[in-house]
């Protein structure tokens, strides 16, 4: 009889590259302090980047823009955020 021994469990995280550059970008996002960022979301496909949400201001949108430019492993980025007010 041949006995397997188990198989380790790998520690929770991202499992591919795209969960990976999500998590970077949403925690990016998140420590500029700007909460109407948190709720930008990215969409990624490979090293091309959707952002999509909606934020109060220009000011906002090219903030985001620019910090997930920023990133290693963005190769496109895509913008989709709406600035509106309401």
């Amino acid at each position: 009889m041949i006995h397997v021994a188990p198989q380790p469990t790998l520690p929770a995280g991202p499992s591919t590259f795209e969960d990976a550059l999500s998590e970077e970008i949403s925690l990016a996002l998140r420590s500029t302090g700007y909460l109407e960022l948190f709720d930008v979301e990215a969409r990624i496909d490979g090293h091309d980047v959707l952002l999509r949400g909606r934020v109060p201001s220009y000011f906002l949108k090219q903030k985001a823009e620019f910090i997930v430019r920023g990133l290693p492993g963005v190769a496109v980025l895509t913008s989709d955020i709406d600035v509106s007010r309401g």
